[in-house]
C-alpha cells in the first residue's frame, strides 16, 4: 500500500514517532517503505501528542486524576503544530528527505499536566499515584495487554529520562511551538462537564 502511494503522489509526509529509526516497530517499518517508494518524503517524528491528556477529561473536573507515573515528563506537542508542520512540508520546498523531531517547547510532568488543566478549567485538580499492577489491568482492558506494557515501559523511562525538546517546530514555522498550557486553554470545553439542566 505504501509503495502504491509513493508511486502516485509527488510528496509524502508521514506522521511517525520519535525513536522510529532506532527502535523500529511499526513506525520504523513504514518509514523504510516510504523511503524506498516515495519520490520525496518528510517524516514528522512526534514525541507525544497533547491530545493524549483527553484520557483524563472525565476526571479533571472531579479534582483528581488517578494514574501511575506522575513524575513521567513529556514534551507534548499541540496538534495544531503537527498540522502546520505537515502543511509546510507539503507546500514548501526544502523539506524533502528531512526527518523532524516534533515536540512542544518544554517538558511537563504528568502531575503538572493535571495541575495546568485544573487551572485552565478553574477547578483545583491534583494527581493521585495509582499502584502499577492496578493501572496495568485497566490499561490492558482499554488498549490490549501488549500495548499496555509498551505504555508502562515508556512512562517508566520518562520518570528518569524526560523526552527531548526540539527546536524543529520553531525553525520550520518561524514561531515558538505551542505550550501545553496553550493546548489546555484551547481544550477547556473538553474538560468541563455539561452543566445544562435536562
Amino acid at each position: 500500500m505504501v509503495e502504491a502511494l509513493g508511486a502516485e503522489v509527488g510528496r509524502v509526509v508521514y506522521l511517525s514517532a520519535a525513536g522510529a529509526e532506532e527502535t523500529g516497530g511499526v513506525w520504523g517499518g513504514v518509514e523504510r517503505a516510504v523511503r524506498r517508494s516515495a519520490r520525496a518524503w518528510t517524516f514528522l517524528r512526534v514525541t507525544g501528542l497533547a491530545t493524549n491528556a483527553l484520557a483524563w477529561s472525565d476526571k479533571v473536573h472531579r479534582g483528581v486524576v488517578r494514574a501511575p507515573f506522575g513524575a513521567a515528563s513529556r514534551s507534548l506537542v499541540h496538534e495544531r503544530d503537527v498540522a502546520a508542520m505537515a502543511v509546510r512540508a507539503l507546500v514548501d520546498d526544502g523539506h524533502a528527505g528531512r526527518a523532524y523531531l516534533v515536540t512542544g517547547p518544554e517538558v511537563v510532568s504528568q502531575t503538572d499536566q493535571v495541575r495546568v488543566l485544573g487551572e485552565e478549567v478553574g477547578i483545583p485538580a491534583r494527581w493521585e499515584e495509582q499502584p502499577l499492577d492496578e493501572a496495568l489491568v485497566e490499561l490492558s482492558l482499554e488498549v490490549g495487554v501488549e500495548f499496555a506494557h509498551q505504555i508502562i515501559e515508556h512512562w517508566t523511562v520518562n520518570v528518569d529520562i524526560p523526552e527531548e525538546v526540539s527546536e524543529d517546530v520553531a525553525r520550520v514555522l518561524g514561531r515558538p511551538a505551542l505550550s501545553f498550557r496553550e493546548w489546555a486553554r484551547d481544550h477547556v470545553a473538553d474538560f468541563t462537564p455539561d452543566r445544562a439542566e435536562p
